[in-house]
């Protein structure tokens, strides 16, 4: 029988395989263990039936086996010396010494760890640049990118690059009008608002509002008049212009006077006279003798010669009324939970900047442009007066885009206002925490720290 191309070890089986029926097959152990190869199935093959048992072929048949035998173990000494080589081999050190070796895997795997922990960063934070494509957040800003306390602190964050910091483009959305803002955000027009407290009203009726952070938490308006009057006392019988009797700017201003003796509503008559601007005017013209102003109409009124009575009349402190909120609906905000963490997060940056008196300079320099588009009529020592007042005055800074959460009383103070004016009746008067939702201004101070 022809054994050519038959492993030593397959024909080791054929050879020794006993021609009798009663015998069963013979297989090599060796070749029934290496797995995964051709020879893993051990052989069964059958000898030609002419083979018959004799001495003469017992003598060769054990020559055969002999050497059947030295084969076998041949070729087990060479796998077990090829197995042993290969085991030095990859035991063995690099060229370069085994100290290089460590060191070189340590490096790899420094760099491994750190590209890991790259990667971890940027998808931890999804507010970095290219987390993902920046989202546009369309914010209506009540009198616009150069309201001073308003859209100015939108426009500053915009100008400065915090928002583009945190993934977020702005589309403003300037309106005079509490109403226009509060049916933009109903409709789905605006997502986010900058505006005074109005949207309490809307929120007590039954539309979807809520806070999430309070901007302006006292009243920013300084009781200025006609040089003829100097003191309050002075003041008993004055005509007061405000923007609505009974509006946000009146209450302060009612408040003020009965913390300095006078009984706002036997001693004092209030007429509507606009915002700040149309009222300045008309002190001007002698339609009215007195308004609270805004800054930084305060500071220009003084250099004409008005008589101003500060933010609070003396040994008192300033009255705490929410006077601007950063509004939303609760579904725009639960749905984009991130973007507006994110939105918080710019303006946080911001304010961290501005306060920063090493930045002053270049707050100044780049906010006189953004005011001067509300006004022409103010210069500029009067707007930086008006900035540096609001960051750094310690009756006004800690209430003025400074903290951004709404305290419970300022919140109070406003509502009492809209109930004593009608514009809220008592019995549905929306509760503190039902409209005040500080989850997002949390989350971002928690991130920036």
């Amino acid at each position: 029988m022809p054994l050519t191309g038959i492993p030593r070890c397959s024909r080791f089986a054929v050879l020794t395989r006993i021609p009798l029926t009663s015998h069963p097959p013979v297989r090599c152990l060796r070749c029934t263990v290496i797995q995964g190869s051709p020879r893993a199935r051990s052989r069964t093959m059958l000898i030609p039936s002419e083979f018959r048992f004799t001495w003469t072929r017992a003598l060769a048949l054990t020559m055969v086996l002999l050497g059947g035998l030295t084969a076998c173990s041949s070729s087990d000494d060479d796998t077990a010396t090829a197995d042993d080589d290969s085991a030095r081999v990859s035991e063995a050190p690099s060229s370069t010494g085994d100290d290089d070796g460590a060191d070189s895997a340590a490096s790899a795997d420094d760099t491994a760890a750190d590209a890991e922990t790259d990667t971890a960063t940027v998808v931890e934070d999804p507010c970095a640049p290219g987390a993902s494509e920046p989202t546009l957040v369309t914010v209506g800003l009540q009198t616009g990118r150069h309201g001073m306390t308003t859209g100015y602190w939108i426009a500053m964050a915009e100008e400065f690059g915090y928002f583009e910091e945190v993934n977020i483009e702005i589309d403003d959305v300037a309106a005079s009008s509490a109403t226009d803002l509060l049916n933009g955000l109903t409709a789905g027009e605006l997502e986010v608002n900058v505006m005074g407290s109005a949207g309490m009203i809307s929120a007590s009726q039954g539309a979807d509002m809520i806070a999430v952070a309070g901007a302006v938490n006292s009243s920013i308006w300084e009781p200025i008049s006609a040089s003829e009057f100097q003191t309050w006392d002075d003041l008993r019988g004055a005509t007061i212009g405000v923007s609505n009797v009974n509006g946000v700017n009146a209450h302060a201003f009612r408040q003020m006077a009965e913390l300095a003796g006078l009984d706002p509503e036997t001693d004092l008559e209030f007429i509507q006279a606009g915002a700040t601007a149309e009222a300045f005017l008309a002190l001007r013209g002698g339609q009215i003798d007195a308004l609270p102003a805004a800054p930084p109409t305060n500071f220009l009124a003084a250099d004409e010669g008005f008589t101003t009575y500060g933010f609070a009349p003396e040994g008192t402190d300033v009255p705490k009324i929410s006077a601007l909120q950063i509004l939303t609906s609760r579904e725009w905000a639960e749905s984009n939970d991130v973007v507006l963490t994110c939105f918080m997060r710019g303006i946080l940056r911001l304010i961290d900047f501005v306060e920063d008196p090493s930045n002053r300079d270049e707050v100044i320099e780049v906010s006189l442009p953004i005011l001067q588009g509300g006004s022409s009529t103010i210069e500029d020592e009067h707007l930086i007066q008006a900035i540096e007042l609001y960051i750094d005055d310690p009756l006004l800074a800690p209430y003025v885009w400074h903290d951004l959460h709404l305290p419970e009383d300022s919140f109070q103070a406003a509502m009492d206002i809209f109930i004593a004016g009608g514009s809220i009746e008592a019995d549905n008067a929306i509760a503190y925490e039902d409209f005040v939702d500080h989850t997002y201004i949390d989350a971002a101070i928690a991130a920036e720290e």
